[in-house]
């Protein structure tokens, strides 16, 4: 896995054989906020490029916008349940071969038809040009079968949860996209989406309106305009105003001026992306398992979540979520509570081994990151331990201090999975050479990986799982999974706007009252 950045993985929406939007053309205006049928979204940022093979933010918010840009082939009702999209349907041909059925009569806004080859080329394309899947799809290859068929194969090993890995694989129009250049269509995109782009500023403004021939239904809100404002205080001011109907997100400490306006709403869900904690188990202290043990038992998730975060976040302990692998992510969860007594006893156990200090790393990208350093550093001093608190301006800094494999300690960091399948079965997060790999060599990690990978059998596959989630977390300690961030919006009530879990990033959902 190669991240653009630290610790935030550099995901496209989830479960996403994306297909990209329409039309664009530069310049900036804004929706009359008074208009039947038209809103304004205030948002911290607006994405640079509207190409999903080259935005490069990662953020949560990136990927809602980017998934009103596209439509989807396979994606999750919130439930954590796949739902057909552009493909209606597909199936195992054998252990590294899936077919796909295309969604019939479907075309780009330029005319061009949705056919089996657009997957093909679009895959092509990824692996030649686009520095975030070309890696990641280098071992796929597409044959079209018909023109609404195609197979998808592994090239390299069986695959039973394929389907899942084509979150990655974002379908372009052959035609459109060869005249204009890859780097260019995202200014000018053509797509399937709910939506048109009538205008694009990157890092500014989009103008989106609705596509009258959305194969899943024409949009209820004609015209959606997204404008960056940066700043978290003139962002919820655009709603109190009135110039704005809905504003994401709202950080923590921005709620109290939406509470109480009878006009407006908050609304929080859970969002993709969640905090932990990276141990360098290969230098001191933590290279013995008892001192990363104790600090594991050390972590009080609940009082960090009501300490620092106002209550922003669910608490969770495992190698994914509780609502990945179809739901059984609950059943892998481990015990969330500190335990420390036992802590302090290993501690015991470790002798002079355990008082060695180390750095706590946290960047101040990172939101509330300072802050939660701090009091993880008070809970790991209240077993004995020593950690020392370093915040970097930026993750790239930090990135290059932590990566080296040099410095001894802990790393605060943010990543983003996506829900239903978890990335460690497809790009071997705990693997040697990996970001996310304990700064050493675990050949046995990848060895369970690649046969829940290719278990056909789920109830085998998840069992395989467990083993690695107990090798990582139980033996290793290497990671200690925190908790799961809320995303916080605020809307007009004038507006019906599905929870972003379950919206994900399309303001197809949108409905005025």
């Amino acid at each position: 896995m190669k991240p653009h950045r630290p610790f935030r993985r550099m995901t496209l929406p989830a479960l996403s054989f994306a297909v990209v939007l329409a039309s664009a053309s530069c310049g900036f205006e804004g929706a009359d906020p008074g208009a039947a049928g038209s809103i304004v979204v205030s948002t911290d940022h607006v994405p640079s490029s509207l190409n999903p093979g080259l935005d490069a933010s990662g953020s949560q918010l990136d990927l809602n916008f980017l998934e009103t840009a596209v439509t989807t082939t396979i994606n999750s009702d919130g439930a954590v349940v796949t739902v057909p999209m552009l493909a209606t349907s597909w199936k195992q041909v054998d252990g590294d071969t899936w077919s796909f059925d295309v969604r019939p009569n479907v075309t780009f806004s330029n005319g061009e038809a949705l056919t089996a080859g657009a997957f093909e080329y679009s895959l092509e394309l990824a692996k030649k040009e686009s520095l975030q899947t070309g890696p990641i799809l280098a071992d796929y290859t597409i044959t079209v079968v018909d023109e609404l068929t195609f197979e998808v194969s592994n090239t390299k090993a069986a695959d039973a949860v394929l389907p899942d890995q084509m979150n990655w694989l974002y379908v372009y129009p052959p035609k459109y996209t060869e005249e204009v250049g890859f780097n260019a269509f995202g200014t000018k995109p053509v797509g399937t989406g709910p939506y048109e782009v009538s205008m694009f500023q990157g890092d500014t403004s989009v103008s989106l309106t609705a596509n009258d021939t959305y194969w899943n239904g024409k949009p209820t809100i004609e015209k959606v305009t997204v404008n960056t404002v940066a700043d978290a205080a003139t962002r919820v001011g655009t709603l109190l105003s009135g110039d704005a109907q809905v504003v994401l997100p709202i950080p923590t400490g921005q709620e109290g001026r939406v509470e109480g306006d009878t006009k407006l709403k908050l609304t929080s869900s859970p969002s993709s992306t969640s905090d932990y904690l990276q141990l360098n188990v290969a230098q001191p202290p933590f290279d013995d398992p008892r001192v990363a043990e104790a600090a594991s038992l050390a972590i009080d998730r609940k009082a960090l979540i009501t300490g620092i975060l106002n209550g922003d976040a669910h608490p969770y302990n495992g190698l994914v979520y509780p609502s990945m692998l179809d739901g059984a992510g609950a059943q892998l969860q481990r015990p969330i509570d500190p335990d420390v007594t036992r802590a302090k006893a290993l501690m015991r156990e470790a002798g002079s081994a355990a008082q060695t200090p180390f750095t706590l790393f946290t960047a101040q990208d990172i939101p509330q990151g300072s802050l939660l350093a701090q009091a993880i550093a008070t809970q790991l001093e209240s077993i004995g331990l020593k950690p020392q608190v370093r915040s970097f301006e930026n993750s790239g800094q930090y990135f290059d201090a932590w990566a080296s494999g040099k410095e001894k300690g802990i790393a605060l960091g943010q990543n983003l999975l996506p829900w239903p399948a978890p990335d460690i079965l497809f790009q071997g997060f705990f693997s040697p050479g990996t970001l996310f790999s304990p700064l050493g060599s675990w050949p046995e990690a990848k060895t369970l990986a690649d046969r829940a990978r290719g278990e056909a059998d789920p109830a085998t596959r998840i069992a395989l799982f467990k083993d690695l989630q107990d090798l990582i977390l139980g033996q290793h300690h290497a990671w200690i999974p925190l908790f799961i961030l809320d995303t916080t919006y605020a809307s007009s009530t004038s507006v019906e706007f599905p929870p972003v879990a379950a919206l994900y990033g399309t303001f197809a959902g949108l409905r005025l009252k």
